[in-house]
């Protein structure tokens, strides 16, 4: 019984749309990451969010089409291996989205294709909107978009065939359709001959929908080209029509390498890995180009022999095309190196004048960093010769929004010239083109025909963080490594922060993630006694400190200036209890509000002026020149500040409604929500923010007014209830008014950093926030995605949130650039929002925070618990706009090239970080002997080969302080630091680093591989150079056959997978390594981990062993093997209340738990392991890492729990948390409801999107992995709703409930305590 959550969204960039999605009179970018998807505008080269949407399916395509009579475009979004979504945006509902038609094709496909289904299909749209086609293998299903009549008229002969169709009826009212009829058909049904399409588009310039079919009648490959052609490869174009489909050409003779097909303007390129094909609209071959040197020649066409560029275009091509003239179109492409080509076609009617291709000269290296790219969109104006936009996305390195000033230019500059070869390079270029034809041909006075192109800049405007692909993880310190800052203890004391390797290629960066906000501590200060501070700035300039404590009625007033000093003023009081204390009239008067009078000043601190109270004054809003007063009766006082003399305070008069009501709090702000309802307000003065005291009753309702409110006072409508919308009405007096109070605080500010937008938040008595983005002159709530922590429960059901440290929420309007809100508390929050993403909260520090004051121009001064103050700002280098704060490491040097890290390990006795590299070098074919093998031909282009090696890093400057490099052709596989058993009588241990290396050589030659045993000691450093006090020190190595690709710990010893072999290796007294035990495996070791004497190893085709190890003798035991038919990719222990269960990842993107549970019937005696659940993830998993769970509500003899933490290929990381019995039927029953009684995004069904798969039946159906996405929603839900929710769990489980939540949520701060 387990329950999945996702702590970290995905960042990889998969597909990307311009088009007018929200809003009618802009075009947005249009963004998918897996699951999320995003709208964005650009503004100024910037990008700045307008919505985000978490879908519960992975987003495998997506379109936009026009509807008819609307401005808006749809969205058709492909989900799931066969699934249509057709949804649309709706204003009046901006937080989701309208789902207008939903298509499943799966279980269609599967019934009539022999095939397997592929995990993804296709999806295309006609250039003319009419059809949309979804292709899996060769099943096709075309669904026939709906048109307006006069288009019906005419293109009425263009009705797609009928027979074998499937029938789905869509939303939409039966006078316009947004969707026909699906046809669900084979791609055989089309033309006979077309079988194993390779890819399918729609050809443009045609009346009626056509296809472009690439396909390949018998399968082939470089290894069987002589047996069936190296030109095996049809392309075919067909015609759609209701009566027949008609076959317009077929071309035949095609290279078996190409792959894709690009539809044109007026043609259609094919795409290979060695050669570009342009073949037109009536299917004449028109020109090739060659691009490496493995093209061979089309006899059929004309020749552009450009093998110099040496460049492979492989699957998949990313492109993008435009027409730049009436007679000459551009097409863009992108290679996996993130080099950029361009082909211009320049024709002239059918005939093609000009069809070239030209690598795009960039100086400044923007693509250094990124690899295998995704997605290009050009952004509004689309392609120009001149200035243009694009947005790039990759799986490799950030997505880019990038400006090209002058593309024009690589084209104009474009000559050939003649460059002199050396005689002894006459021979190689003779080989390479001595029989080719083309302007790259050899002249016979030893010269050579080369393009050359004027070098232009791309400048990078903005970028959309992607930390994937993520390769490995690990657990360590960062924040607080050091343990004091500035004469105080580190408030990241005891954190620590998951650090991941991610990248490929040159790649060499580490991901820091932290728990919670670490803030850049500038000065400190101690104080003896005070509650809470303020900070008086006199002419923008920090002028007074003023400090208070409530338990001994006591306010102290410092000046701030080179130091900050105690003063005395004669007039100020200081034995009472500061409320508040600011200035007002411009800057000119200082009011002191204590709990028993309000005291005027000037700013020398003479009193001006005394009101005094027989009450006692509990909350306070100052806003120059008004002053608003609650007391502990539930009454309100407005003052308002003389505006000539600045010496008097008037009371200002308040509606007659409000002697009716008991008011809990008020704040006074400035915001236009009322001014439809102001009528004496002038036109221009209708968007302007107006003045409103703003007050929070008993009942839970938000009333405003302003000050000329002619007795008329304002509500937001269903605050009470928390419903997801609100909206501003006329106040209306209910009958009966039952005091109930749960809102705390109100504000309305503005959050953002360039882009700032309007939010409500709320904070209630039990310590919940709620967020709600003002749109128009409503609010909706933030918290669709479920991504926003939750930070209390009502009822008393979390202690921390009604702690003794009051909970207060406190805006900063520039907080290092950010416009953020604090929170303070025994655990203190902050919510933040950046441009790119939606607002986030986050765990402030790791102290708590009594109170806290703006200082200076961009920093805080916080107060903890036991009285040290901080002058704290905000850590920029960190991206706030995840799920967890992320902070990019460039692990770079001038002088080497480290490739991309793939390990990474932390060394816990020291404070140092071990990553290991792998550099892509040419591979050198050398045999036994070290002598070239027979054979190798240097005038081609190499194979790539790896040469590995290790850094030794030290977290405080990030700085490489040791590196250790392996020899050519190595691979290290795998990487862990372990505490291991040195002295077997004394049992003492030592914290060494196991690194398993792999020689990666010709297949005629068996495989090497190597372990190495290192210390990590600590040396005199370097002059200059204080971070390089420690080096490696190698303890042992050992070759031997056979590739490591896993090591571990057990027992204190270590085991070593070598080949088709698993090794125990004991440490002996004298540094040298024994092996003690050895058990064979099946095929290949992908992963293997360890929990004390007990093992799990996966293999890559026989599933997972689970292994003990006895040291007396030593021994390996099988216990249990798996039977469920898994590839194993990656594999942890999951222990639940000493029941020993695994969690496995496989090559099919699923989760499984399993459990050794000797005691079930079907397990015979736990030999065969019992299969739990199955749990779809929406991508591939890489690494997974057992770590503590916190128990936020412990018990007494609770034994340690644990929780499994995996990351994947898309820059996610989720975790997987055990559950007892009862928690677990409790949140059962929440997300059986979510799902069944709640309107599901894009019409996904979540529980199907996460368990359909083949070995659902294997598990337990009752028992199903729970997805913590959709429960989570529990927190976000109205009042009402939530009682409902609550009242199937049981009695008082509304209580229960919110415990089991934070239980959940709070699992991961096993990592700061």
């Amino acid at each position: 019984m387990n329950v999945y959550d996702e702590i970290f969204d995905a960042t990889k960039v998969s597909h990307a749309l311009l088009g007018r999605l929200t809003s009618e009179t802009d075009d947005q970018l249009v963004v998918a990451r897996s699951n999320v998807l995003s709208v964005f505008k650009a503004v100024h080269g910037k990008l700045l969010l307008c919505h985000e949407f978490k879908l519960h399916g992975r987003i495998t395509g997506m379109a936009l089409v026009d509807q008819m009579q609307r401005p808006l475009q749809c969205l058709i979004l492909s989900t799931g291996r066969a699934k249509l979504s057709l949804v649309r945006f709706d204003p009046h509902k901006p937080m989701g989205m309208e789902t207008l038609s939903l298509h499943y094709y799966e279980t269609e496909f599967s019934k009539r294709s022999l095939l397997e289904l592929a995990r993804e299909s296709k999806l295309r749209v006609d250039h003319e909107r009419r059809c949309v086609l979804l292709c899996n293998n060769d099943m096709l299903a075309i669904l026939r978009l709906g048109t307006n009549e006069d288009e019906e008229e005419d293109n009425g002969a263009a009705t797609l065939p009928v027979p074998k169709k499937l029938k789905l009826e869509n939303g939409m009212s039966s006078s316009h359709p947004i969707a026909q009829k699906s046809i669900i058909l084979n791609v055989s049904e089309l033309n006979s001959d077309i079988k194993n399409v390779m890819d399918i588009q729609f050809l443009n310039s045609f009346n009626k929908p056509t296809l472009a079919v690439l396909y390949q009648p018998r399968l082939a490959w470089s290894g069987n080209e002589k047996a069936v052609s190296k030109t095996s490869m049809k392309l075919i174009a067909i015609t759609l029509d209701n009566s027949k489909n008609t076959t317009l050409y077929q071309v035949k003779g095609i290279p078996h390498d190409v792959h894709t097909i690009v539809p044109l303007n007026s043609s259609c390129v094919l795409v290979g890995i060695n050669e570009i094909i342009c073949v037109d609209n009536t299917g004449s071959l028109q020109s090739t180009v060659l691009l490496n040197s493995f093209a061979e020649k089309l006899t059929r066409s004309k020749q552009v022999d450009k093998r110099s560029l040496e460049v492979m275009f492989e699957e998949p091509v990313t492109w993008t095309s435009a027409m730049v003239a009436k007679d000459t179109e551009i097409l863009m492409l992108m290679d996996h190196k993130a080099e950029m080509y361009s082909i211009s076609l320049k024709s002239e009617g059918r005939l093609l004048l000009d069809f070239s291709i030209v690598k795009l000269p960039i100086t400044n290296e923007i693509f250094k960093s990124q690899h295998f790219p995704t997605c290009i969109t050009p952004l509004t104006g689309g392609l120009s010769l001149k200035s243009f936009q694009l947005f790039i996305g990759f799986s490799s390195g950030d997505a880019l929004l990038l400006k090209l000033n002058n593309l024009r230019s690589a084209f104009e500059s474009r000559e050939t010239r003649e460059i002199e070869l050396q005689p002894e390079e006459d021979d190689e270029y003779a080989s390479l083109y001595g029989d080719d034809e083309g302007i790259s041909k050899p002249s016979p006075e030893n010269k050579m025909l080369v393009d050359m192109v004027i070098p232009f800049d791309i400048e990078v405007t903005d970028r959309l963080l992607n930390v994937g692909p993520i390769t490995n993880m690990a657990v360590g310190k960062d924040s607080s490594i050091e343990t004091t800052v500035q004469g105080l203890s580190n408030p990241n004391r005891n954190e620590l922060a998951i650090v991941s390797t991610s990248g490929s290629g040159n790649f060499s960066c580490l991901n820091v993630m932290e728990q919670s906000v670490r803030p850049l501590v500038q000065q400190a200060l101690k104080f003896t006694s005070v509650t809470k501070i303020w900070n008086l700035k006199i002419r923008k300039k920090d002028k007074y400190l003023i400090t208070t404590d409530s338990g001994a009625d006591k306010t102290d007033l410092f000046e701030i200036g080179q130091k900050i000093t105690s003063i005395k003023p004669q007039h100020f009081k200081r034995n009472v209890t500061t409320v508040e204390i600011a200035v007002i009239g411009r800057g000119k008067r200082v009011v002191h509000v204590t709990t028993k009078a309000v005291y005027l000043f000037n700013l020398g601190f003479k009193k001006l002026m005394t009101i005094s109270f027989d009450f006692e004054v509990v909350h306070v809003s100052i806003l120059d020149p008004f002053i608003l007063l609650t007391n502990s009766k539930g009454e309100i006082k407005i003052y308002e500040l003389d505006s000539k003399h600045r010496n008097k305070l008037t009371k200002v008069r308040l509606p007659e409604a409000l002697e009716e009501m008991i008011i809990t709090s008020g704040v006074i702000l400035k915001s236009n929500i009322c001014n439809d309802f102001m009528p004496t307000l002038e036109e221009y003065e209708k968007d302007k923010e107006q003045l409103l005291f703003t007050f929070v009753a008993a009942d839970n309702q938000i009333i405003f007014f302003p000050k000329d409110h002619h007795d008329r006072i304002f509500q937001l409508n269903g605050v009470d209830n928390l419903d997801e919308m609100l909206f501003i009405s006329t106040y209306q007096l209910p009958e009966e008014i039952v005091p109930d109070p749960c809102i705390k605080q109100v504000m309305i500010n503005r959050l953002g950093k360039d882009g700032k937008e309007d939010f409500l938040t709320i904070l209630t008595f039990g310590g919940e926030l709620y967020l709600y983005r003002k749109l128009g002159n409503k609010f909706f709530k933030e918290m669709q995605s479920n991504d926003l922590l939750i930070t209390g429960a009502p009822g008393n059901a979390y202690a921390k949130g009604v702690s003794s440290i009051e909970r207060i929420a406190h805006y900063i309007p520039n907080f290092n650039g950010h416009s953020i809100i604090l929170v303070t508390g025994s655990v203190p929050y902050m919510i933040i929002k950046e441009d790119v993403s939606k607002p986030k909260i986050f765990k402030f520090a790791n102290i708590p925070l009594v109170s806290l004051t703006s200082w200076g121009d961009n920093s805080v001064l916080c107060v903890d618990d036991i009285k040290n103050a901080r002058i704290v700002t905000l850590d920029t280098t960190f991206f706030y706009g995840n799920r967890l704060p992320v902070k990019r490491v460039n692990i770079e040097d001038a002088l080497s090239n480290y490739g991309s890290l793939n390990n990474v390990a932390y060394h816990e006795r020291t404070g140092m970080y071990v990553a290991s590299f792998n550099k892509k070098i040419e591979y050198e074919a050398i045999s036994e002997d070290g002598q070239k093998m027979v054979g190798c031909n240097d005038n081609v282009i190499h194979a790539q080969g790896f040469e590995s090696g290790i850094l030794l890093i030290n977290p405080k400057t990030w700085n490489v302080i040791d590196v250790l490099s392996f020899s050519k052709n190595s691979l290290v596989n795998d990487m862990k630091t372990m505490l291991i058993q040195t002295n077997s009588r004394m049992r003492r241990k030592r914290e060494y680093l196991v690194v398993g290396n792999t020689f990666v050589r010709d297949e005629d030659f068996g495989t090497m591989g190597s372990f190495y045993l290192y210390d990590i000691t600590e040396v005199v450093p370097e002059p200059g150079k204080p971070d390089t006090n420690y080096k490696l020190k190698e303890i042992f190595h050992e070759e031997f056959r056979g590739a490591v690709s896993s090591v571990c710990e057990v027992s204190g010893r270590f085991l070593i997978s070598q080949g088709q072999k698993v090794l125990i290796r004991d440490v002996q007294e004298d540094n040298s390594v024994v092996p003690v035990a050895f058990m064979d495996v099946p095929v290949f070791v992908t992963d293997a981990k360890s929990y004390g004497n007990l093992l799990i190893i996966g293999d890559a085709a026989q599933e997972f062993q689970f292994v003990g190890f006895d040291a007396e003798p030593y021994r390996m035991i099988p216990l249990g093997k798996s039977v469920s038919g898994l590839e194993v990719m990656s594999l942890e222990f999951l222990v639940n209340n000493g029941e020993v269960n695994f969690l496995v990842s496989d090559r099919n993107d699923i989760l499984h738990v399993l459990k050794y549970a000797p005691d079930e019937p079907n397990s015979l005696s736990g030999q065969k392991l019992v299969h739990c659940s199955s749990f779809n993830l929406h991508s591939t998993n890489s690494c997974m890492k057992l770590i503590p769970k916190k128990n936020e509500f412990p018990q007494n003899f609770t034994p340690p729990q644990f929780q499994t933490i995996g990351a994947n290929v898309d820059g996610s990381i989720f975790k997987v948390v055990p559950l007892s019995e009862s928690v677990y039927r409790r949140l059962y029953v929440v997300q059986q409801h979510l799902i069944e009684k709640e309107i599901q995004l894009c019409g996904l069904n979540p529980k199907m999107e996460r368990l359909d798969n083949r070995f659902y039946t294997l598990g337990h159906a009752l028992r199903p992995m729970l997805d913590f996405t959709i429960i989570k929603g529990f927190s976000s839900l109205p009042i009402n709703k939530r009682k409902q929710v609550a009242a199937k769990a049981g009695r008082q489980a509304d209580f229960e409930i919110w415990r089991d939540l934070i239980g959940v949520e709070y699992s991961m701060h096993s990592l700061c305590s």
